[in-house]
């Protein structure tokens, strides 16, 4: 009995064995080789916009506190807002008319972190950039609001830090 019958022939022994040989190769550079695989750089596009857990030091409101954020407003809001908050570009922050409606400390403070887009502006051209353009620090940004807030009545006092 012959087993010629079941032999394959030579060629496509070596062709498959390079196929295999191949796909051997491309896993092991592009999988296993490589730190940045497709699905790594898949994960990196997709999740690079979810919100990361940070520590924000949020300051105690003390007279201190509101006197460095007296500071940072002068140099940082009173261009828009004017020196003792009168308004100018941006409005008025002394009297109970919020033009967001956001009268709280926490509200106040995510306002100026994130700002107001143009297409958000109460009154057209009146946006204000993320953190009004300002290189501020989460403590900064309390520090104003308790600032603002010791010189209007009208913000509600929700702090967490007392």
């Amino acid at each position: 009995m012959s087993n010629e019958s079941n032999n394959i022939p030579s060629w496509i022994k070596i062709l498959f064995g390079g196929v295999l040989l191949a796909g051997v190769a491309y896993a092991v550079y592009f999988h296993a080789g490589n730190p940045t695989t497709h699905a790594s750089q898949f994960h990196n596009a997709v999740y690079s916009n979810v919100v990361k857990a940070t520590v924000e030091i949020i300051p105690v409101r003390n007279a201190a506190s509101i006197a460095n954020g007296e500071k940072s407003y002068k140099t940082a809001c009173a261009g828009c807002h004017g020196g003792n908050m009168e308004g100018g570009f941006g409005p008025n922050l002394n009297d109970g008319t919020w033009l967001h409606e956001i009268k709280t400390e926490s509200g106040l403070v995510r306002l100026i972190n994130m700002g107001i887009a143009p297409a958000d502006a109460k009154s057209p051209g009146k946006s204000m950039p993320p953190k009004g353009g300002q290189k501020l620090s989460g403590e900064q940004i309390w520090e104003i609001v308790y600032y603002i807030g010791s010189k209007n009545g009208s913000v509600i006092k929700d702090s967490p830090a007392q």
